[in-house]
């Protein structure tokens, strides 16, 4: 007998992973534009940071959900693997890995940014001249599962 719990499992991950990045996009074009700039390369961290200690609420919930999406993609991998396995069985295990791995990196790149930007707009509003500078240098804000 055919055990297809992991097909069943993997497929409902992806459908969840495909209804979570549509909650990201909608909720994402509800940012304020200060906080959408992200894309951007961050043209003004300043004007970013600043909003984001005013309102984190929408962007807080787009990391959340697409933190969530991505784990959920980890989980379809080994499903969606396994359906064309017979094809090449090294190449897919070679991309299944590579695609664990990105997606586990894209986690964690985002859970990162969630726990970091709050104290980083907290400090930039509440600190001087020098904070500021610091907390605005190229590259201090990059994300990588936003900026690309």
């Amino acid at each position: 007998m055919n055990d297809n719990t992991l097909s069943k499992f993997g497929g409902t991950c992806a459908i969840l992973q495909a209804v979570s990045f549509i909650v990201v996009v909608i909720t994402f074009s509800s940012v304020p534009a200060e906080q959408r700039q992200i894309t951007g390369m961050y043209t003004n961290p300043g004007a970013f940071l600043e909003s984001f200690a005013k309102n984190p609420t929408l962007l807080t919930v787009v990391w959340w959900v697409e933190a969530l999406s991505v784990l959920l993609g980890i989980a379809a991998v080994p499903a969606i693997s396994e359906s064309v396995r017979s094809t090449n069985e090294g190449w897919v295990r070679w991309t299944s890995t590579l695609a664990i791995i990105g997606l586990a990196l894209w986690a964690l790149d985002d859970l990162r940014f969630l726990a970091l930007s709050p104290g980083r707009a907290a400090a930039y509003v509440q600190g001087d001249a020098a904070i500021r500078a610091a907390l605005t240098v190229p590259g201090a804000l990059v994300h990588f599962g936003i900026n690309k």
